[in-house]
């Protein structure tokens, strides 16, 4: 019972290592980045374009 103690304690501590741990990893590949304030962005309109008046004809004028 006191194998399976000492056992588990160590398998924690293993656990508690691993999490603690430093995860970050430099980038080795500067060369292939671009800064993003050197990109443009595509130019486009975010509305639906302008109606067109079309004016009724004379004689045709209708009332609700």
């Amino acid at each position: 019972m006191r194998h399976e103690q000492m056992q588990e304690n160590q398998n924690n501590m293993q656990m508690v290592q691993m999490q603690s741990a430093n995860m970050w990893e430099e980038l080795s590949d500067h060369q292939n980045m671009v800064d993003e304030f050197e990109l443009e962005p595509d130019y486009y309109i975010d509305r639906a374009p302008d109606a067109i008046f079309i004016p009724n004809p004379e004689g045709e004028i209708k009332a609700t």
